[in-house]
């Protein structure tokens, strides 16, 4: 009896050790498929990053390449057809060495210019080499973005602005590196300022902007460094190559047969004597209205100031002017009295970003209404275009962007210029129409400033 109770016994723990011995064979197997595993997993994933790493660097190639010369941005983003670099348009194939061995990846660079103005997208891609195979294992890509910021908005103004009561502005911001004063009750458009915005935020204390409803406003924004330099040489130098009818009052540098002058004016009157250029009539009262309609154009006004402030030499656009140009140039202050033409602009994609739903202090009508019942679908059935530049408000006169190097004071004139606008001095203008146009804002000139990175994604690359 004993003797078989021995055996079950014995037989019981043969089975468990059978049963233990399977489990651990089972779990070591499936330890080593999971340690294979792992380890290719590993591999590819070394490979996938180095792929990446690979895309990095080819866009940090590009982007010193386009920093190289301010002639690369150029030739990429403001040259008709683009002039592209040479090695950076996916047609050389880059291979950094590591420290030691042979190079383990390559890697493409392209550069080129994109739909939205002064702006230019490096793509990336990188990508492992098998040995002895041509066709890489790994490819990652990487498409990055990069702009050169222009003029911030609408009115950009390195002294204060005078924000009267019939100063409309519309698709884009007010922007002052000094103070601002409110006298509008519109709750359009955004207004920034790095000083205050009297009477809405005159403590420098946080907040400084009108949340909540909405964010109208930015008062004493640190954020504004340094206001945008243009290059005025650039300018000037694309004026001596425009050719005008010569104005009614005055006549650029150098003149031409057929009543023709370039666009350069260095106009000085004698000491004690006030002496305009004026643009009205074609050929004088009798003629027709005065029309220069280029986008290569520049008309530039220069000497103009001098120290004589009792007697300031100024611009005048009157009659049926109407430019649509580059830009208008000038170093003395513009007056805006003409009655101009119609014209169809183009709204900004983030135009209804500056008509907020909601109320900023002291605005009894809601800027949103605005919006939706002037400029947007359906109300306008021609957006994104607008053909409302016509009276009751006025005709547009400008087209483009205008830099004033001093004090900007205009008002009766009931004018609109559509474009972006960048005054030295303060800003007092009244029955004045600005239409911000993006396209206009960046294609400015601006001297040096190193693009900033706008957007980054991967994507889908392929070899």
């Amino acid at each position: 009896m004993n003797r078989i109770r021995h055996a079950r016994r014995e037989g019981q723990i043969l089975i468990w050790v059978l049963i233990s011995t399977g489990l651990l064979s089972l779990f070591v197997a499936t330890l080593y498929f999971m340690v294979v595993n792992e380890g290719r997993w590993s591999l590819k994933q070394k490979k996938s990053t180095i792929a990446f790493q690979l895309a990095e660097a080819a866009v940090a190639r590009g982007f010193w390449k386009l920093q190289e010369a301010d002639q690369n941005w150029i030739d990429i983003v403001e040259t008709s057809p683009p002039k592209f670099i040479p090695g950076y348009q996916n047609d050389i194939i880059y291979a950094d060495l590591p420290s030691t061995g042979s190079p383990v990846g390559r890697y493409k660079i392209n550069i080129s210019s994109t739909e939205n103005a002064q702006e230019v997208e490096i793509t990336g891609v990188g990508a492992m080499l098998k040995p002895g195979v041509a066709i890489p294992s790994d490819i990652r890509g990487l498409k990055v973005r990069y702009r050169k910021t222009a003029v911030r908005g609408a009115i950009t103004a390195r002294g204060g602005v005078e924000y009267k009561p019939q100063l409309i502005v519309h698709w884009g911001p007010v922007v002052t590196y000094g103070n601002m004063t409110i006298q509008d009750s519109r709750g359009y458009p955004w207004r920034n300022a790095k000083g205050s915005i009297s009477p809405w935020d005159i403590d420098p204390g946080i907040p400084n902007g009108n949340d909540p409803p909405g964010f109208y406003y930015k008062a004493f924004d640190q954020t504004l460094l340094a206001p945008p330099e243009v290059d005025l040489a650039r300018y000037k130098a694309d004026a001596h190559l425009t050719r005008i009818p010569i104005p009614v009052k005055g006549s650029g540098e150098h003149t031409f047969p057929n009543n023709m002058c370039c666009g350069y004016f260095l106009y000085e009157s004698p000491p004690g004597k006030t002496q305009d250029i004026e643009f009205s009539k074609t050929g004088g009262k009798g003629g027709g209205d005065y029309e220069v309609v280029n986008p290569t154009n520049v008309i530039y006004f220069d000497g103009l100031g001098g120290e004589d402030e009792t007697n300031p030499k100024s611009v005048k656009l009157k009659d049926g002017t109407f430019f649509d140009i580059k830009a208008l140039i000038s170093m003395r202050n513009v007056h805006f009295h003409g009655n101009g033409k119609v014209f169809v602009a183009t709204i900004p994609p983030t135009a209804s970003d500056l008509y907020y739903n909601g109320l900023p202090p002291g605005v009894s009508t809601n800027p949103w209404t605005i919006w939706t019942s002037t400029f947007a679908a359906p109300a306008n059935p021609n957006y994104p275009q607008y053909k409302g530049l016509y009276p009751p408000e006025t005709g547009c006169v400008v087209h483009g962007f205008v830099y004033i190097g001093t004090d900007e004071k205009c008002s009766g004139g009931q004018n609109s210029v559509v474009g972006a606008m960048q005054v030295l001095g303060d800003v007092q203008l009244n029955t004045f129409y600005i239409y911000y146009d993006s396209a206009t804002s960046g294609s400015v000139y601006l001297k040096g400033g190193a693009p900033s990175r706008y957007s980054w994604k991967e994507y889908l690359a392929t070899w």
